[in-house]
């Protein structure tokens, strides 16, 4: 994994939570490129928020959190967020490319805002390449500054119905936070945000 690069080279059957990334990534190469991990096979990422800016020159995947991730069972990224800007050949907010073949995986109340970049880029997810169907997808916005959808490609149909681009408004008025929080304002909520000083939601520490 000398070409790919991230925090983690590879992440195997891994359980990956309440970490805050920053800094900037700046490479060329074919390898994947993510802020958390290059690679997620069988992984699960929670109440992550990267703050990341990467751009790759070459032609590796590039995704704020994961350049390529999937692998059934249980394969799932939840309560994560990416505020950063992503450039890459194959390029999303939080998966660079959806693991090929009969995998999947599920992206659950997360968010991304910033701009990504490329010839297929995606505002979540670059090239979702999964032939499975069972992929869950929910409660999932992004900024519709980007002007781009929830993928740069797809093979296959998913129910789409509760992810949506959101406008600057939106986050920032709290509307957003008030989404992933199930729309619950009981003390339970993972999510806050303190209006006039907090642009996007942010994880309760």
């Amino acid at each position: 994994y000398e070409s790919s690069f991230g925090l983690f080279a590879r992440c195997n059957n891994s359980e990956i939570k309440n970490l805050v990334l920053k800094g900037s990534i700046v490479v060329n190469t074919d390898g994947t490129v993510g802020a958390l991990c290059t690679s997620a096979y069988k992984s699960t990422f929670t109440n992550v928020i990267s703050y990341v800016n990467i751009t790759n020159s070459g032609t590796g995947a590039v995704g704020g959190l994961a350049g390529k991730f999937g692998g059934q069972d249980g394969s799932e990224i939840s309560n994560c967020a990416v505020y950063a800007d992503i450039s890459g050949t194959t390029a999303g907010g939080l998966v660079g490319l959806g693991w090929d073949g009969y995998q999947y995986y599920n992206i659950k109340n997360s968010v991304y805002a910033g701009n990504v970049t490329g010839t297929t880029a995606g505002a979540i997810i670059g090239n979702h390449q999964t032939g499975n169907t069972t992929s869950v997808f929910s409660k999932v916005y992004w900024n519709e500054t980007d002007g781009l959808g929830f993928f740069g490609t797809t093979n296959k149909t998913h129910d789409l119905s509760s992810v949506s681009a959101k406008t600057a408004e939106a986050f920032a008025s709290g509307e957003v936070a008030y989404l992933l929080n199930g729309e619950k304002t009981d003390g339970t909520q993972s999510w806050y945000q303190t209006l006039k000083t907090d642009t996007y939601p942010v994880l309760d520490s």
